[in-house]
């Protein structure tokens, strides 16, 4: 009788442990190592290759246009050698949230779908504009 409750015992210690201490999500994408992650691959300049928006005036970007990520946090939209957007960007888990007026407000927000060292995709809601919009930017490393 001793035999047969120790196994029981050893089997719902098992049980409990297999159920409560394990996780069915991935913990590879928490926020700290994210951000980490992200801002290291950011870094550098990114051409603009395909944009998916619902409309066609809901983005103000062009494929051929350029985004240069400085280690300072500047942030500069370029269309060939012309510089015609700058701000500061940040870095937050998956997010990158960018401030083209200096008033501590996110103007771009972007949520980094798919990022490796020559490659992004960005889910973009840009609220610079006149109405907020959302459209998807494809990315190459430039």
């Amino acid at each position: 009788m001793k035999k047969v409750l120790h196994k029981i015992t050893l089997v719902l210690a098992l049980l409990f442990s297999a159920t409560t201490l394990t996780s069915c999500g991935e913990d590879f994408w928490d926020d700290v190592s994210d951000s980490v992650w992200i801002e290291d691959n950011l870094l550098g300049s990114w051409l603009i290759v395909d944009i998916f928006a619902e409309y066609y005036d809901d983005c103000p970007y062009y494929c051929g246009d350029a985004m240069d990520f400085y280690s300072d946090g500047v942030m500069q939209s370029r269309s060939g050698n012309r510089v015609f957007e700058e701000g500061y960007w940040d870095v937050r888990g998956r997010e990158i949230h960018i401030d083209f007026d200096g008033d501590y407000k996110t103007d771009l927000y972007a949520y980094v779908r798919d990022i490796d060292y020559n490659y992004m995709l960005l889910d973009v809601r840009d609220y610079a504009g006149k109405y907020a919009t959302r459209y998807t930017l494809k990315f190459v490393r430039y």
